[in-house]
């Protein structure tokens, strides 16, 4: 087996992954493994192997649930006698979704709301920090999985404020700058 390239391409809902074969000799099928420490990798799924050939073969696999921040991948090539071949590690940055975050009205009053993507229902948190960086204002809010409108209560002084949020695993989702009148 001649591995030639493995790509890992991220999308706005997935991560596409291409490889190509110079020549292949009694393959079986690659098993596609992901980690999210590029230590431990667990299986994604398998792509059954051209067997034999002596041309360029070329295969693909979507991720269609990548995990947020950077996914590690690799291939591991199977032979039909069970000899086990991996390829290089790969990675691509997958951050949910391909709507930036908006938050509106702005200037604000009592409330801010945000509109953000969720991949999934879970606790948002928000961190208000004003212009000098110091943190005034922390939260928690719910979200839904897909596009979510979050109020976020503004009991701060008016000025002009940068609101953060991450998911409940401290991924960050986006940032904006905002004025409180």
């Amino acid at each position: 087996m001649e591995f030639l390239e493995l790509q890992a391409v991220p999308g706005p809902r997935q991560v596409d992954l291409k490889w190509s074969t110079a020549s292949e000799h009694n393959s079986a099928y690659f098993q596609v493994e992901r980690s999210a420490d590029g230590n431990r990798f667990e299986p994604l799924g398998i792509v059954p192997a051209a067997g034999n050939s002596t041309t360029l073969t070329e295969y693909s696999f979507v991720d269609k649930e990548p995990l947020s921040g950077v996914n590690y991948y690799r291939l591991d090539q199977v032979d039909a006698d069970g000899q086990r071949n991996y390829s290089n590690v790969v990675t691509a940055m997958f951050r949910w979704g391909s709507v930036a975050m908006n938050v509106y009205p702005n200037p604000a009053g009592q409330s801010l709301f945000a509109s953000v993507e969720l991949p999934d229902a879970g606790v948002v948190r928000y961190r208000i920090h004003d212009a000098s960086g110091r943190l005034v204002r922390s939260g928690l809010v719910q979200g839904t999985s897909g596009m979510n409108q979050l109020e976020i209560p503004l009991d701060i002084d008016a000025g002009s404020y940068l609101l953060d949020l991450s998911d409940q695993n401290g991924v960050p989702l986006g940032n904006a700058r905002f004025v409180r009148r």
